[in-house]
Formats: structure tokens, sequence, C-alpha cells
């Protein structure tokens, strides 16, 4: 009798979470391996769509990852569940290139892939990820050292390209769903690498968990409600983030230092997370509190970290910055100036305005001879000029490094030529033998 109650209250918890989500229309998708999870799901899904007076339309979608010997005779087993139960089968072969992030890893891009290319407007995928997968998720990261972001676990809902991904077995146990799948005598698919204990999901899927719950039989559903407390406190941290954004941003890729050491270490640290998140970026605890450390110490001297081989943060006197190297590197090129228009370069728009000062100036720069061919290029290395207020000539490298420019910086700084001669570095510095007597050019780097 207890076994029939506890089947029958698995199948209601998953329709009832079902019902919530027939309200938007839209295919819905099942992403279905085969296995134990996404098996029950499908089932779940079709018994509940015949149930309905207006029921969704039910495709599955199988990812081969061409990685397991087998994978091709897992996509026949699919296919003839799904014509049993006359669902659609879309099964697609994928392949996986590594990239630095393992094998694991990369099949997972490689399969999200697929999924994202699957959906239309309105559509959704559901997952059969249940609630020991959130435990193991939640644990695996926790002794990853992985931050707040990390320990909120697996969402139950997100946007997946066009539509949205959904997880409605999240508060189902496995034990749950090995019930039902035998009660309504299910065939499945067991991967036999699944036991392979030398592999950290499977190390605490059967060695830690098992001895979790016979200790704690409650172990599990707690771990998933303090996941869920920690996705709250994510929510919150991410609001203050924001607030904090609006007083300290000049522009989205550039933050006020002064204002940013006027917070408190901690929000401090939690502005840096959801900045470069918007930027596209994430970064390891590790290299955030080396960030943090830059950024938030007392001295003036410019500094920098090394995010990946396209990005760097540049530290300033007053400025923190997300410098995106590929994008500098696509505007750094050789350019004649035409007399008036602004010039595109890898630190900003350049712009020449005339200026008629009441003596010579120092900072202006002649207005160049008709003869003269004005080129903005860029070091190459030999440079040499006489900065107006230093005693003689020196090469660009010396004065570059006197003027504590940051080394990053100096390979993108514009450099304009008269002829074949250097006129001036950006808006930094004139060449003595090109100071304006009258009329001049105020140099402006935007």
């Amino acid at each position: 009798m207890t076994t029939t109650v506890c089947w029958q209250d698995t199948e209601q918890a998953i329709f009832q979470v079902l019902t919530s989500l027939t309200a938007n229309g839209g295919t819905w998708w099942i992403a279905y391996s085969g296995g134990l999870d996404s098996s029950v799901l499908l089932h779940a899904v079709c018994r509940f769509a015949a149930q309905q007076d207006q029921p969704p339309l039910v495709k599955a979608i199988h990812v081969n990852h061409r990685l397991h010997a087998q994978a091709d005779q897992w996509a026949i087993h699919c296919q003839q569940q799904c014509d049993t139960l006359s669902v659609p089968l879309e099964v697609v072969e994928v392949d996986v290139q590594l990239t630095g992030e393992g094998l694991e890893g990369a099949a997972r891009r490689a399969r999200y892939g697929a999924f994202e290319q699957a959906l239309n407007p309105h559509d959704r995928l559901l997952q059969g990820h249940h609630l020991n997968d959130q435990v193991e998720t939640v644990l695996y990261r926790l002794v990853k050292g992985l931050g707040l972001p990390g320990l909120t676990g697996i969402p139950a809902k997100r946007s997946l390209g066009k539509g949205d991904l959904l997880r409605p077995l999240l508060t189902i146990s496995r034990q749950q769903l090995a019930d039902l799948a035998q009660h309504w005598q299910l065939g499945w698919i067991e991967d036999n690498s699944n036991q392979d204990q030398s592999l950290d999901r499977n190390y605490l899927r059967y060695s830690v968990l098992p001895a979790l719950t016979r200790r704690w039989p409650q172990a599990l559903k707690r771990i998933a409600t303090a996941a869920s407390w920690l996705q709250e406190a994510h929510i919150l941290s991410q609001d203050l983030a924001r607030l904090d954004l609006v007083s300290v941003a000049i522009d989205s890729t550039t933050l006020n230092r002064v204002a940013f050491r006027s917070l408190s270490v901690t929000r401090q640290k939690n502005l840096l997370r959801h900045w470069l998140q918007l930027c596209g970026q994430t970064l390891s605890e590790g290299k955030l509190f080396s960030l943090l450390k830059l950024a938030g110490r007392v001295s003036t001297k410019p500094s920098r970290l090394l995010l990946h081989r396209e990005h760097i943060v540049f530290i300033g006197q007053g400025v923190i910055s997300l410098v995106d190297l590929d994008a500098m590197n696509s505007n750094r090129k050789t350019q004649l100036w035409d007399g008036h228009s602004k010039v595109l370069t890898p630190l900003g728009k350049m712009s020449f305005e005339r200026v008629l000062p009441p003596g010579a100036h120092p900072s202006l720069l002649r207005t160049p001879l008709a003869k003269e061919v004005v080129t903005i290029t860029y070091r190459e290395g030999g440079e040499r000029l006489t900065p107006v207020g230093r005693n003689g000539s020196c090469t660009l490298k010396k004065w570059l490094q006197e003027q504590a420019i940051p080394q990053w910086q100096r390979g993108y700084l514009p450099l304009i030529y008269y002829g074949k001669q250097l006129a001036a570095v950006a808006d930094l510095v004139v060449d003595e033998a090109f100071v304006a007597e009258g009329e001049g050019l105020k140099i402006a780097l935007e």
C-alpha cells in the first residue's frame, strides 16, 4: 500500500508542475537521452498531455555525441520508444570540440548548442534533472570552492536560445523516479560509465549521498532547500550590485575608482563580479580576489590584470576599465588624416580642433603644410622625438616609461606623423619641432 501511495504522489507532483506550464503554448521539447530520468519525463508528459482538452505539441530531441561505443544503439532505442508513444523524435549528431573545459564540458556545450537550434519562440525544452542531481551539483561546487552563484545549484527555469529551459523533476528524488518507472514498466538505458567512481560526480552519487541519507534521511531535501535560500541571497546580491553600479559606473566598461573604493570590501567584490558578468566575463574566485586587491589599494600607480587572452582590466588613478584587446587590435591600423575628420583608434576617437591662442602653446600641434601627408600609425620600435618640456630627444619607449604609461597601452597609442617625422603622441605630447606658433591643432582623444 505504501508503494502505491508513493508512485501516485510522485505522478501527481509531476503533473502539478506540468499544469503550470500550459499557459504560453509553443512546443514542448523533451531532452531525451534514453536514461531513467528522461524516460520518466517523456512518459509523464505524454500521460499528462493525454488528459488535456488542449494538449501541448510534444516532441523529443536526442543528442548523439558520438563519444560512446553504444551511442548509435542508444539513438535507436530512443527512436523506438518515441515511435511507440507517437512522439516525433529529432536525433542530432554533434561534433564535440575540446577547447580547454574538459570532455564533459565540451559535450555539454555541444548538446546545449543543439537544443538552442531546435527551439522557436515560446518553445520549452524540458529536462529530467531531479533532486539528487541538484544535491550533487551543490556539493560538487561546494568542494570545488565556487562562490555564491555556483552554490545556487541548478535553476528550475532559465531562457535558452529563443525559448525556455525547464526542469519539472527538480523536487523529485531518483528513487521516486525509479519507483514510478517500475510501476509504469518502463525500459531505459544504463550507461556503464556512470558506475565509474573515479569520476567526481559518480563518487558523490554512489558513496557520499548514500552515506548522508543513511545518517540524515532528509538530507537531500534539506540541501536542496539550502540551495533555494542561496538563490534568494544571490538575487539580493544582484539587486544590490545593480544599485551600486548606477552610482559607480562611468560607462558600460569603466568604473569610477574613487566611488568604488568608498564601498565596503564585500560590496566591491559583489559589484566587480556583477559588472564583469554584464560584460560577458566570468572570473574564478582567485582572480576576483586579485582584482579586488589591485582596485582597492591606495597606490596611484596604474596596474592591470589579464582576465583572458582577449581581455584585461586596467586600474588607473581614477578609473577601473575593462579592455577588449581584440577590438583594440582591429582598430590598430595606419590611416591618413584628411584634415577635418575624427579618426577611430584603439583607445577611442581622436579629433583635431583648430585653435588660435594668443601666442605659442606647447600642447598645440602646428597645422600641416599643404605638401605634408599626415599619417596616424602605431609603435613598431625605434621611434624618437623631442618632447616639449624635456631637455633633448629620446626614444619614444623611454618617454612612455618616464610618463608611467601602462605597458599594455603603449602599443595602442596613436602616433601622428607629418611626412616621415613623429609630430605628436596621441593627446599626450607634441614634438618640439611641431609646436604651433599661432593657430594650431588641439588633439583630443575621447
